[in-house]
């Protein structure tokens, strides 16, 4: 089926149920570990809600002491992991995660506080070269097939991956290099015909907050300018200058690059981005009482990139663009800077946070649109108070204001949208098993000076309210361990300014959802229902209500093994048509470990029969047909013919196999797009052998 595949029907599904039209559908927190003392080199580990779809895991950010970490995060299973790259210094460190809305606005899903303890071991191991990692070899063959798309891959493939680092001192400094990536047969795993591909790679100095780094990395910043910047380059960070300063310098590609293709990544100056960034802590007995940052940045963004307009519509496309049409992202270069003061009060948790940005780029101009140069500004104020209420309840507040010019572009922060202005505040109250948090807020088009494009606002609110058994769960005769959670969301999409030939906008959206859970010793189910209401003001489009019950059931199977079968059913009722569509999607799970762990079987099938035509915000609308069903089973057959020691690789000998039936597709246009093999149904059957060798050397 592929990842378009996955993506139509994890859109179809967030349509159905709702979900799209606010990425804050859930007022949910993480849930940190009891633990708060730690080795330097430990990984951190918090909780988080098990059901998050890959959209939700894309809007999340992960930051530690304000430093963007989410490149190096790992989400998934109900858990969140970050394994440091180089061990966290001695003292207090702030974990924090937010989602970033569809509309741009932060939402808080809690922080963690812990501290790391100083280690003996840590500081002696920094004395001796070390090498650590691994190296893996899958080889497969397909042993049957059916209506593969042409032209098919060969029957036998050959994969594997790579992950070495080297780390040692190098007179007052610690060296460090790393590389980590793939190796594919039939050269299938890059389009430069390279059959070794380096995912990443890095070499590093680095003493204490002293660093120079090469290779692919994420820069540590968090604010208008630079944020969420994972390329390949170079920069440099300098410590201990006077007020308790730290300066830092970059250059970096500014599209992502895979395996050798771009070489060191700063050597193009057509694809490029560079700056400098100052930071001090104006009072160094208290660094983070008041900390002021100072920021440039200059670049070149190459042509060629596309991007497909959300939908429904927005301005946030120069010239506005028709929702669901795929348009060119605008190359240009410019230069942009940014002031921001940080300041968390002593003694408290209230954390304050002001920017203030600008900047100018130079468009060369796209089919319809000359060359034009534009200047513009962005400003944001935030606001973070936590506090405890009792030893088992707690109280969390969060509210930002942004305004963000129509023709302000920062090539170091690449998620910030331009022509935006929001607001928002939300509030979580938890403790004792209860949570119940509340958000407003609105968003619309900075359009102020120009009259002639539309200015629309959006106005999102919701209301959640939880309950969960507190540990040690208690498993009652017949309600087992119950849980519940209620949610309501309304949103109303209006224009503030229309001039002459411009489409009205006028629309309102509600969801609820209920979901209630029993927790047995040996299996759970849960059932909910989803409510929803769309209402077109302008007459342009039908009003609709949803419907839709769900039900699931999870049975442990002895120790080792587990059994789920999920429904979801959705009545959509079209009231201007007055016609009902129905869709039906069922997942089923079946996973064991059998002979004493020596042999493993894991069987996934999924229907999914949906008759949405458009989602919205996912794929272009005219790639879909009217009703589409998308069936999916895979089965896997495992046996660890060896075992693996700490020093010595083992042997899996895996018999797999994967079965699709699609239709209801608009087969042209999904062929003209390159996506041909979605409209096909057929089934494959692999024999693979599979090995992971550990590398390790330690000496002085």
């Amino acid at each position: 089926m592929g990842k378009f595949a996955i993506l139509i029907l994890l859109g179809l599904s967030t349509e159905i149920f709702g979900a799209g039209a606010f990425a804050d559908a859930a007022n949910w927190m993480i849930r940190p570990s009891a633990q708060t003392n730690l080795s330097a080199s430990a990984t951190l580990t918090v909780g988080v809600p098990a059901d998050l779809s890959p959209a939700e895991i894309a809007h999340l950010g992960v930051e530690v002491d304000n430093i963007d970490v989410t490149a190096l995060v790992h989400i998934g299973k109900g858990t969140l992991v970050y394994n440091p790259p180089q061990p966290l210094e001695e003292g207090q460190h702030e974990l924090r995660v937010v989602e970033y809305a569809n509309d741009g606005h932060m939402i808080s899903r809690g922080s963690w506080i812990f501290t790391i303890k100083s280690s003996a071991k840590t500081a002696s191991s920094s004395q001796v070269w070390s090498v650590k990692g691994s190296v893996g070899a899958s080889a497969s063959e397909r042993l049957a097939q059916s209506n593969l798309t042409p032209p098919a891959p060969s029957p036998f493939a050959l994969n594997g991956t790579f992950d070495v680092k080297v780390a040692g001192p190098l007179a007052e400094w610690t060296a460090e290099a790393s590389v980590n990536g793939l190796y594919g047969s039939n050269n299938g795993t890059s389009t430069t015909g390279q059959a070794v591909q380096p995912a990443q790679m890095q070499v590093a100095l680095k003493r204490g907050k002293d660093s120079l780094i090469l290779g692919d990395q994420t820069l540590p910043y968090n604010n208008l300018l630079i944020s969420g910047l994972s390329r390949r380059g170079i920069s440099a960070q300098v410590a201990g200058m006077p007020l308790d300063s730290e300066a830092g310098a970059f250059s970096l590609r500014d599209s992502s690059l895979a395996g050798f293709y771009g070489g060191l990544g700063f050597t193009d100056s057509n694809d490029n981005v560079s700056g400098a960034a100052l930071q001090s802590h104006l009072f160094p007995n208290s660094p983070q009482a008041l900390t002021l940052l100072a920021g440039y940045v200059s670049g070149t963004a190459p042509a060629g990139l596309s991007f497909i307009v959300p939908y429904p519509g927005g301005n946030n496309s120069l010239p506005p663009s028709i929702p669901g049409s795929v348009v060119p992202v605008q190359s240009g270069a410019g230069s942009a800077w940014v002031v921001s003061l940080d300041s968390q009060i002593p003694g408290s948790t209230l954390h304050l946070n002001g920017q203030y940005a600008g900047s100018t780029f130079n468009f060369p101009g796209v089919p319809g649109q000359s060359a034009t140069s534009a200047a513009d500004h962005a400003s944001s104020l935030s606001l973070n108070y936590s506090r405890p209420l009792g030893e088992q309840a707690a109280l969390s507040t969060n509210a930002i204001y942004q305004n963000v010019g129509t023709f302000f572009r920062s090539l170091a922060n690449p998620a910030l949208s331009p022509d935006q202005r929001m607001a928002t505040a939300s509030g979580t109250l938890s403790g004792h098993g209860l949570q119940l948090a509340a958000s407003g807020g609105f968003s619309e088009d900075n359009t102020d000076s120009n009259p002639a494009i539309a200015t629309v606002r959006t106005l999102p609110r919701s209301v959640t309210a939880g309950y969960g058994p507190t540990l040690p769960v208690t498993v009652t005769a017949w309600l087992g361990a119950p849980s519940l959670s209620l949610a309501w969301q309304d949103a109303r999409t209006y224009n503030v300014t229309q001039p002459a030939g411009a489409q009205l906008t006028d629309s309102s959206i509600v969801n609820n959802n209920a979901t209630l859970s029993f927790a047995y010793t040996h299996w759970t189910w849960q059932a909910g229902l989803t409510t929803g209401s769309f209402r077109d003001h302008t007459g342009q489009q039908d009003n609709t209500d949803n419907l839709g019950p769900t039900l699931g059931l999870n049975v442990t199977l002895g120790n080792t093994g587990s059994a789920g079968l999920n429904v979801q059913l959705v009545n959509t009722h079209d009231l201007k048509q007055d016609t009902h569509t129905r869709d039906r999607n069922y997942a089923l799970t079946v996973g064991d470990s059998l002979l004493s762990g020596k042999l493993s079987a894991q069987l996934t099938l999924a229907i999914n029969h949906n008759t949405q035509q458009i989602v919205p915000g996912m794929i272009p609308p005219q790639l879909v047909g009217n009703n589409v069903v998308l069936k999916t089973a895979t089965a896997q057959l495992t046996w660890h013919a060896i075992q693996a020691t700490p020093r010595r690789g083992g042997l899996d000998v895996g018999l797999s196999s994967s079965w699709n039936d699609s239709s209801g597709f608009n087969t042209a246009a999904l062929t003209t797009q390159g996506f041909s093999s979605l409209a096909t149904r057929g089934y494959q059957v692999f024999l693979t052998l599979s090995t992971t060798w550990p590398i390790g050397t330690e000496g002085h």
